[in-house]
């Protein structure tokens, strides 16, 4: 099985401060670059988790067999996190709501970002008000956070990419000043 990160924060490491840049201009840069980091890993990564191998992939939970055989002779399908479809086309049409956090130089806490995950259904974002609530939802909402290795490795190469480009940009684009003649 692939290493997973079961955990919905995934923190990055920035690389060094250029010289000529400010801790705030860096932790901006830094932070920008997560935030689409994120929003391109949702939008390429998000409907892989509702293919039929999602669940060898992510490491799923095993759902009973007595369910199983019910939705394959209902619905016709065994994908988990799938029953009739429309979560699956609700989740993956939208953008969601991802926090960042952290600093990538100067703080306390690390530079780190997450989802804000729910399914379009009453009790939908997994927290349970109630005792003896079915943790269910609570599951899905775990296994749709869930990262594969070969993600968590390109998000990594494409946030420094992202990093770089606006580095970049910003030296381009930049006033030099001259140095005073003696």
């Amino acid at each position: 099985m692939k290493s997973l990160i079961p955990m919905p924060v995934v923190e990055f490491t920035p690389p060094a401060r250029p010289e000529d840049m400010t801790v705030r201009l860096h932790n901006q840069f830094a932070k920008q670059a997560l935030r689409e980091t994120l929003a391109e890993h949702w939008r390429k990564h998000t409907r892989r988790h509702f293919q039929f191998g999602a669940r060898q992939r992510y490491g799923y939970f095993t759902r009973s067999p007595g369910y199983r055989r019910r939705k394959l002779k209902v619905k016709g399908h065994d994908i988990d996190l799938v029953y009739s479809g429309k979560s699956r086309a609700v989740i993956s049409g939208q953008s969601p709501q991802i926090r960042t956090s952290g600093a990538a130089e100067g703080g306390k806490k690390n530079l780190g970002g997450y989802y804000k995950l729910r399914f379009p259904f009453t009790g939908g974002s997994g927290r349970q008000r109630r005792r003896g609530s079915n943790d269910t939802v609570a599951r899905m909402v775990r296994e749709l956070e869930r990262w594969a290795g070969d993600e968590v490795a390109w998000a990594r190469a494409e946030f420094l990419r992202r990093y770089m480009e606006k580095v970049n940009n910003w030296r381009g684009r930049r006033r030099r000043r001259r140095m005073p003649k003696h």
